[in-house]
């Protein structure tokens, strides 16, 4: 695959048997669920065992060594970044859809010689990601999972983002360790400080083999400040459909300044949201991951202040109008 100039799109070569533009030109408007206030995101153990029915098949010739920075056609993965509305059971479902879009990928390397993949889920983020249920669903071997907490916190006096890491639970991974092929992580990617703090943090415990492979697979995310991973060969990143921009406050993931994208994801956004609204009026293609799950009727409220605000002097895309008056109501019949 050929990296291009940034703010170009990356291309990426689809097979035969794809089935990308069915999944992904539905209209967005047709895949939002209602609100309900008092819901939360259901157990992860209510997700389909069987793979999604619509998903992206990406065919490369090599697929090991060479994927340090790679961008990743999912339809599922495309939903969320261009619908910042869809929260809780359905954001979980596309997580999940999307996660298998990656596994499929990707994962058929993990399991040889007698070695299994790992999961470890960095909270409470990671787990919305559904890797250990997407690798059942594919490979119908359900993987060892693993978790600790990571926080970054930016530091004004060092004038750099740092990650404090707690409540880790290793001792598994500690305990397999020789069996390990892989370490798989679901992250959204912005600094890459929470990141790499977790990926040190497990090399300095030396409880991985010195060829045990790290895969990160991001539904949103950048390789902007990821220059690091030259000097990290066992890792690799994974990000789906756009190498987004990275906004100078260090949240923010956006599709206009230095974003790139595959070719089909270019033309779906485009389609859905327009180059010019996307690029200039989108705050951020993913908010607060974890608040579209624990915390939905917050996330609902920062997204629709933001557009109801953006709409009095910007034209917004035809199914953002019906999805703000949508969400108006059901807001204010729950209030």
């Amino acid at each position: 695959m050929q990296h291009n100039q940034r703010g170009t799109e990356m291309e990426v070569e689809e097979s035969e048997t794809s089935t990308f533009g069915r999944m992904a030109g539905q209209s967005l408007k047709n895949n939002v669920n209602f609100f309900d206030s008092k819901a939360k995101c259901k157990s992860l153990h209510n997700l389909a065992e069987t793979p999604p029915k619509a998903v992206t098949t990406v065919s490369r010739t090599q697929c090991s060594q060479d994927i340090q920075h790679r961008l990743l056609d999912s339809a599922a993965g495309l939903k969320i970044l261009c619908d910042p509305f869809v929260h809780s059971d359905q954001l979980l479902q596309l997580a999940f859809e999307s996660s298998c879009d990656f596994v499929r990928e990707y994962g058929k390397q993990w399991f040889s010689q007698n070695k299994e993949p790992v999961v470890l889920n960095i909270l409470q983020g990671g787990r919305y990601y559904a890797l250990d249920r997407a690798i059942n669903s594919v490979y119908g071997k359900t993987p060892t999972t693993v978790s600790l907490c990571a926080k970054r916190k930016y530091s004004p006096a060092e004038g750099k983002w740092k990650v404090n890491i707690f409540n880790e639970d290793l001792k598994k991974l500690e305990a397999m360790s020789e069996s390990v092929s892989s370490i798989v992580i679901g992250d959204t990617i912005a600094t890459g400080t929470t990141l790499k703090g977790v990926i040190d943090h497990v090399l300095r415990l030396g409880i991985v083999g010195s060829e045990t492979k790290i895969i990160v697979y991001s539904i949103a995310g950048t390789f902007d400040r990821l220059q690091w991973l030259d000097d990290y060969p066992n890792v690799s990143v994974v990000v789906s459909n756009v190498d987004l921009h990275l906004h100078d406050n260090g949240t923010d993931l956006q599709f206009g300044g230095k974003a790139r994208f595959t070719k089909k994801a270019r033309e779906y956004v485009d389609d859905v949201l327009g180059r010019e609204f996307s690029e200039n009026h989108v705050k951020c293609a993913i908010f607060d991951w974890g608040d579209r799950f624990r915390n939905p009727k917050e996330h609902l409220e920062e997204v629709l202040e933001y557009y109801e605000s953006l709409s009095n002097t910007t034209s917004l895309p035809s199914y953002f109008q019906e999805l703000l008056q949508k969400y108006s109501r059901s807001l204010q019949s729950h209030s």
